[in-house]
């Protein structure tokens, strides 16, 4: 779906693959989409470790949508957005449209997500 969108997508299959990811290519990463209930390291420690790299790091934390709300520790990080899941791709569209219209440096179109399933057409 994101390629829809013209983003190019990294994916990892965990929390500690996407920071080791993120690690080494940071300065090319624009957006980052974890899930919170990524195995292993779930999304808010994730972010965390991210924001510890790079404190503008974009992070769009995605929530099942049966979670009333997030874990209240993960407001406590400054992650840019949260999003229920499944959300659609308009929705989708506007929050990283919102997200990245306040990026003060060039956009390279490039993520990082858990899984690009968990959004519905």
């Amino acid at each position: 779906m994101l390629n829809l969108l013209n983003f190019s997508v990294i994916t990892a299959r965990d929390g500690h693959e996407a920071v080791s990811i993120f690690s080494r290519i940071k300065d090319y990463i624009d957006m980052v989409i974890l899930d919170m209930n990524m195995p292993g390291m779930d999304g808010r420690e994730a972010g965390g470790k991210m924001l510890e790299m790079d404190a503008n790091a974009r992070i769009l934390l995605s929530v099942d949508h049966d979670a009333n709300r997030p874990n209240p520790s993960a407001w406590a990080l400054p992650f840019k957005a949260i999003i229920q899941k499944p959300c659609s791709l308009s929705q989708l569209r506007e929050t990283l449209e919102d997200i990245l219209s306040k990026n003060t440096r060039p956009v390279k179109h490039t993520m990082t997500i858990k899984k690009p399933e968990w959004i519905d057409p």
